[in-house]
């Protein structure tokens, strides 16, 4: 009688291991599960809302630099003015990949809104007009800003948990923006910022936009390497 048949004993994964010298100069954070507040976004948003707004896959930074009287969209869900400035700054969106990012000017940003929420060019939250009624309208926060030097982030601003938006300026330069979530919801300026080099990610700027193209975060192990074999 012939014997059963055995699977093949499998390979063990041999695990990498770092020395001290390799990771005494890096920095971990744990994203623990958080509770829901009162104040959070998502308690405004269907299922299907929350699965665009909630990343599945390693968010990619994405980079625009803005003048005085330009706007900048995140969905319909936060809205950031930069109203008042000597120079232009740059503005890192962190957020799930499938939320769209627009720019505008000051002059258009009303119009752009009430056209294009509800519908797909803003996405979220999606329904048309019907949805919006429904939905909070979007309500102003001024902040003042003073930049810290090109490569470095001077404060994130979070638009509850849509994502935030990380603001590069050059150094002493104030800012005026003003920054809008949906009624009823939290919006945050975090000083010092989770990611000051953040802007720093980023491909070369795409002729006749404010956006620049997008660059994969380099992962843990690659800046290691990188790092030792200076």
């Amino acid at each position: 009688m012939d014997e059963d048949p055995r699977d093949a004993p499998k390979k063990l994964e041999e695990r990498e291991e770092f020395t001290h010298n390799e990771v005494k100069d890096a920095r971990w954070c744990f994203d623990t599960p958080g509770i829901v507040k009162e104040d959070c976004v998502l308690n405004l948003l269907t299922e299907k809302e929350v699965k665009l707004v909630l990343p599945s896959h390693a968010i990619v930074p994405r980079t625009f630099i803005l003048k005085p009287g330009m706007v900048l969209f995140l969905a319909a869900l936060g809205r950031i003015d930069y109203l008042e400035g000597e120079k232009p700054a740059w503005f890192s969106v962190l957020a799930s990949n499938l939320l769209p990012v627009h720019v505008t000017t000051l002059s258009n940003a009303d119009v752009l809104y009430e056209k294009h929420a509800g519908q797909e060019f803003l996405k979220v939250p999606m329904g048309g007009e019907e949805r919006m009624k429904e939905f909070p309208p979007l309500v102003p926060q001024d902040i003042t800003l003073k930049g810290v030097g090109t490569t470095e982030a001077v404060a994130d601003i979070k638009l509850s948990s849509a994502g935030w938006v990380a603001v590069t300026a050059h150094e002493e330069e104030e800012l005026l923006l003003r920054a809008y979530t949906p009624k009823g919801t939290a919006l945050v300026v975090r000083e010092p910022p989770l990611l000051p080099y953040i802007s720093a990610i980023r491909g070369a700027r795409i002729p006749g936009t404010p956006a620049y193209r997008t660059k994969k975060p380099p992962s843990f192990v690659e800046n290691l390497r990188t790092t030792g074999s200076r």
